[in-house]
């Protein structure tokens, strides 16, 4: 356990800040100590079953450890957005790459997840786009009768799609600036 506080301990550098997204996000960093598997046990992990014998010592001991973590678990948010672990995967994916490539000057969880959540919505846009666009009539065969042949689900569709395309557009403006 003093290897997690240590490692996750303030050094007064750039990454500081990182250390301490982290910190908060994982407030609870103990260790449970799991019962080596012995002989046996290696043997059934590796058999086609995977799973040692419910009754084995081994097994005993990992069961208990893994209901204790679960009842420790508590979901994650960064800036008030709740965390999926797709999501906190990804970004603790990126903010290792980031330190990888040698920037860690600005570093931040909060930013890496809201810059994932952007790139995953404008994913999303863009899909939806393509999914409308296959099924909606030509525009210029129905010009000036879209309201009467498009259901009103798909005029809402529609409209939401185009107010996210003006989203969009807006924030890559501002985003130029």
């Amino acid at each position: 356990e003093a290897s997690l506080h240590e490692a996750l301990a303030p050094r007064a550098d750039s990454l500081d800040g990182t250390r301490a997204a982290l910190a908060a996000l994982f407030p609870n960093r103990t260790l449970a100590a799991v019962r080596a598997p012995d002989a046996v046990d290696l043997a059934e992990l590796a058999s086609a079953s995977g799973l040692p014998d419910a009754d084995s010592p081994f097994a005993g001991s990992f069961a208990a450890s893994a209901q204790r973590a679960l009842g420790l678990l508590q979901p994650k948010a960064v800036g008030g957005a709740p965390l999926s672990g797709e999501l906190l995967a990804a970004a603790l994916h990126g903010l290792v790459a980031q330190l990888q490539a040698g920037a860690p000057r600005g570093l931040s969880l909060t930013a890496t997840v809201y810059a994932l959540m952007q790139e995953w919505a404008s994913a999303a846009v863009t899909s939806g786009r393509r999914a409308f666009s296959r099924v909606a009539p030509p525009l210029t065969e129905m010009r000036g009768q879209l309201a009467v042949a498009l259901p009103a689900a798909s005029l809402e569709l529609l409209l939401r799609n185009a107010t996210k395309a003006a989203y969009e557009a807006f924030l890559a403006r501002l985003a130029s600036v």
